[in-house]
């Protein structure tokens, strides 16, 4: 689909995008429909005609203010195919297990799905400096880590401040009690029919109770629970390898 708003979403906060994320979207904006996609489907981190990951994240979001999630997981994806290289370079270069490496990753990205889609002021800052909000991500999935890994070997906690970043750490992981391994969320989800990825994604990360997201869809609450069962049949067999 394309953009339908021609001019630039304002920010909340008082920051100001970067001259070369402001001239990407502007272009980007003004682009017809297979050119635009195009553009922004180019997953190859070295060229230098790719849109900026600042620019990314812009239209995520610009895309869920048009309610067209379809759109905005399609440029979730491009921008994960971009960045997953740097961050498995940055994660082996704290933690040498390759399986660590690998949860951590899908646990860092589970996370970012959150952040990018978030139309919330405190998340706007992936628009001005992408990278500076990846290592802060990084270190935060990285001091837990280290957390469960000390509390395993039966070190003390460190004592620090209670951050916004350990609140997340905190939340409660409902997925555990589902039959499938939360580390295979990211990839799975992309085979999901919309609405189910939708609803799974809300229910299970976002923390989103049934009525909110059956508020949200305008859908009953049997519905949501509807969309939860298809999900999760759909992505036990994913795993399983069933049909």
């Amino acid at each position: 689909m394309k953009p339908q708003l021609a001019t630039l979403r304002q920010l909340n906060r008082d920051y100001s995008r970067e001259p070369k994320t402001v001239d990407h979207v502007t272009r980007l904006l003004q682009l017809e429909d297979r050119e635009f996609w195009r553009y922004v489907s180019n997953t190859d981190y070295r060229d230098e005609n790719a849109p900026s990951l600042e620019a990314m994240v812009y239209f995520v979001r610009h895309f869920v203010c048009l309610t067209d999630n379809a759109s905005a997981w399609r440029v979730i994806e491009a921008i994960v195919q971009r960045s997953t290289r740097s961050i498995t370079k940055k994660l082996y270069s704290t933690v040498p297990n390759k399986d660590n490496v690998e949860d951590l990753s899908d646990e860092l990205i589970t996370r970012l799905y959150s952040e990018w889609l978030s139309v919330d002021a405190k998340h706007e800052f992936w628009e001005i400096r992408f990278w500076v909000c990846m290592d802060k991500a990084i270190l935060d999935v990285l001091r837990r880590y280290r957390r469960v890994r000390d509390a395993e070997n039966g070190m003390p906690a460190p004592t620090e401040d209670f951050s916004e970043s350990d609140q997340w750490a905190a939340i409660p992981d409902k997925s555990a009690t589902m039959p499938f391994e939360r580390a295979a969320i990211r990839s799975a989800l992309a085979n999901l029919p919309e609405k189910e990825a939708q609803v799974i994604f809300l229910y299970r990360i976002e923390k989103w109770s049934e009525e909110k997201i059956a508020e949200l869809m305008n859908v009953t609450t049997r519905t949501i629970r509807n969309y939860l069962r298809r999900a999760e049949d759909h992505l036990r067999a994913l795993l399983i390898g069933e049909d």
